[in-house]
């Protein structure tokens, strides 16, 4: 689980154009994000959460920090 603020905020679409074939490649359910509402305070209700796969609609707004720290954890503990 990844989890901050400006530094995670950073998409992969805004990474281009080193990640281009990435983008147009994106396929790998075991990926994948949701995005909590900025200034979401203790209290209030959220709405209900839909993770997102990391695939080719959704992967443009994927954070790049937690996309790459995924896929090195993946590479690392041999999950595919």
């Amino acid at each position: 689980i990844c989890g901050g603020q400006s530094n995670m905020e950073w998409r992969l679409n805004q990474c281009a154009p080193h990640t281009d074939h990435l983008l147009a490649t994106a396929d790998n359910p075991r990926v994948r994000q949701i995005k909590v509402p900025l200034r979401a305070y203790a209290g209030d209700p959220l709405p209900n959460f839909a993770w997102k796969p990391f695939a080719k609609d959704s992967a443009p707004f994927f954070s790049a920090v937690a996309y790459y720290f995924a896929e090195d954890l993946s590479r690392k503990l041999g999950v595919s």
